[in-house]
């Protein structure tokens, strides 16, 4: 164990290998005696290969029922650690392996809310890879999301799949939102840029919601990368006509009774060319202008990925 640091940083990953090895082979003496720091210090070490090392025995770890109790201990005191690796480690390996170390603690309920919205933001990020290994963090929020704002709602058989649809739609707006928010106060070069009035502030988001700081402009908008990494995981997305159905939707507010009893909006001109039924939606599933404007973003790209796959379907049928 002394070896473990060694200056030669070859040593020091070869012993951290071991030591995981002889986690699985005798977890009764080595998951007991103290041997767990070890593998926390080593994740701190400035060599890539030696982190890696230490993220597969970690993940090995985890991947076993048995030992969950075992590494209670020492997923409170490197939690943070983890997560700040998996948001700035320089090596995407290693990135990777810790995001599948936090979703497997995810799994056990262990991480913070705060801290798993630190991992959803990386939906927005630059690596593809990233973004597709924290899809499952978004849909999970977003999934418990939806149930949070359906309690209490009368669900019927008739209208369960619609309001299922209605509140999939209006929390992934606001989740979207919220994070690209986060993302734009947490940019140092625009920290001074945020004395302006609240009012103001919500205005820079939905100004600068769409753009990306740092990424090329031949690749997708922020909200065109985190469908597409979210594609595969979230079946809502797939089934685009949920969202396209409340889009079309009157969303006026200010809803108020005339003098002859008729519905009448306030401060905006009510759409036309709606059916009777779609001519006012409820005031839970009602949609802001940002929330209307990131919706319609998501829809876009929802058929973008939507028109991509029919065709590389039908592609695979010629060739059969």
């Amino acid at each position: 164990m002394h070896r473990s640091r060694d200056h030669d940083a070859t040593i020091r990953a070869d012993c951290v290998h071991e030591l995981g090895v002889w986690f699985n082979k005798h977890p009764s003496y080595f998951l007991e005696s103290g041997f767990l720091p070890y593998l926390g210090k080593t994740l701190a070490d400035q060599n890539t290969a030696v982190r890696l090392e230490a993220v597969k025995a970690i993940l090995a770890l985890y991947s076993k029922k048995d030992y969950i109790v075992a590494v209670n201990h020492f997923t409170q005191t490197f939690k943070p650690r983890l997560v700040e690796m998996a948001i700035s480690d320089i090596d995407l390996s290693v990135r990777l392996g810790v995001v599948q170390v936090l979703l497997s603690i995810d799994q056990l309920g262990l991480l913070e809310d705060e801290e798993r919205e630190q991992l959803c933001l990386l939906v927005f990020g630059r690596e593809a890879k990233i973004r597709e290994a924290v899809a499952p963090f978004v849909q999970l929020t977003w999934a418990e999301e939806v149930d949070r704002h359906l309690v209490g709602r009368p669900l019927t058989e008739e209208n369960a799949d619609k309001e299922k649809q209605r509140a999939g739609a209006k929390c992934l707006a606001q989740l979207l939102i919220k994070w690209s928010k986060s993302l734009v106060e947490s940019e140092p070069s625009r920290s001074a840029q945020n004395d302006d009035s609240d009012d103001e502030g919500e205005g820079r988001v939905k100004d600068r919601l769409l753009r990306e700081p740092g990424i090329d402009k031949v690749n997708h908008d922020r909200i065109g990368l985190a469908v597409e990494a979210l594609w595969e995981e979230m079946e809502f997305l797939r089934k685009w006509n949920g969202l396209l159905t409340l889009l079309l939707m009157d969303h006026t507010t200010g809803v108020g009774l005339s003098e002859g009893g008729n519905a009448t909006a306030k401060g905006k001109k009510r759409r036309t060319g709606l059916r009777k039924e779609d001519s006012i939606v409820e005031p839970v599933w009602r949609l802001n202008d940002a929330e209307e404007e990131v919706l319609l973003q998501v829809l876009i790209s929802a058929l973008r990925h939507a028109t991509l796959d029919a065709s590389a379907h039908k592609k695979v049928r010629l060739v059969d």
